[in-house]
């Protein structure tokens, strides 16, 4: 969904849902069922798919549809719970360009700890 403009006539950023669904967000980055998340980022942890966003976003590697998500380039980043992979997911959103150079071992950390 769009957002519309708060009662000072800003328009407030968008917002990304990491592992969980947080009511209002404009995208949800999670494994989680019934979400937002655009099935080209799709993969089992929540902070792989933030890799692949960050990885459209950065490495303009558009996704399969051609997206490269401009429009989070400025963005709240949020999380409902406490888990390794809510937290490497946010963390990837937030530093996109480190977590891409450490892309398999923040996927082994999340599974570790969501699946663990």
């Amino acid at each position: 969904g769009g957002s519309a403009p708060s009662e000072n006539g800003n328009t407030p950023p968008k917002m990304i849902s990491c592992d969980g669904k947080v009511p209002g967000t404009n995208l949800d980055l999670t494994h989680w069922t019934d979400n937002t998340k655009p099935d080209t980022l799709y993969a089992d942890t929540s902070t792989e798919i933030a890799l692949n966003f960050a990885a459209s976003r950065l490495l303009s590697s558009n996704d399969r549809d051609g997206n490269t998500y401009e429009e989070y380039d400025n963005t709240l980043v949020l999380n409902n719970h406490y888990d390794t992979d809510g937290v490497l997911s946010v963390w990837s959103c937030l530093q996109p360009a480190l977590a891409l150079k450490h892309r398999n071992l923040l996927i082994s950390a999340a599974e570790s700890g969501d699946f663990g």
